[in-house]
């Protein structure tokens, strides 16, 4: 990954990513580096504030990237009503159990889960990497902890787990 993307420190302001694929080129291996070109642990951009986290900021860079954008400037909850509404919903995504999700993922096609939080304050999205498996998926996000490559459990808490939205695109 000699040439990185250019990635502005503003969370609003779109990035240009050197990597990116098409449904036509979805391959684990380039799903990942979509991900990893990022610099989620090293970059100003995803980093934690005292009072705001970047996930949704994150999930919008890495999925505009695969070439099935998230809207901008929406927070996870937000991004999860739309999604799972079956009107409108979100173009090219689609909502569904954990084994479709992973599957995709799998063959390096875009995957999150995410958390949409009841009680009106933030939600969480976290992306599904390649690595997944059915007994363990493995996320990277954006949050009070940055990361690519670790369990969801690091992602959500057990009582999350149980309720998060399983999303991919082809």
């Amino acid at each position: 990954m000699a040439d990185l993307p250019i990635i502005p420190k503003d969370p609003w302001v779109p990035c240009t990513p050197k990597v990116t694929s098409t449904p036509e080129s979805r391959t684990p291996e380039l799903y990942f580096d979509v991900i990893a070109q990022f610099r989620v642990t090293k970059e100003a951009r995803y980093a934690p504030t005292k009072d705001a986290t970047f996930c949704n900021i994150f999930a919008q860079d890495v999925m505009a990237a695969m070439g099935v954008p998230l809207p901008r400037e929406m927070t996870a909850n937000a991004t999860l009503k739309l999604m799972s509404d079956p009107g409108p919903g979100i173009p090219g995504w689609h909502v569904g159990d954990k084994s479709a999700a992973i599957a995709k993922a799998r063959d390096g096609h875009p995957a999150m889960m995410g958390y949409f939080n009841p009680q009106g304050a933030h939600g969480h999205l976290a992306i599904l990497c390649p690595a997944s498996t059915l007994t363990t998926p493995i996320t990277a996000q954006a949050g009070a902890q940055n990361f690519i490559n670790e369990s969801a459990t690091m992602s959500f808490s057990a009582r999350k787990l149980i309720s998060v939205i399983w999303c991919w695109a082809d």
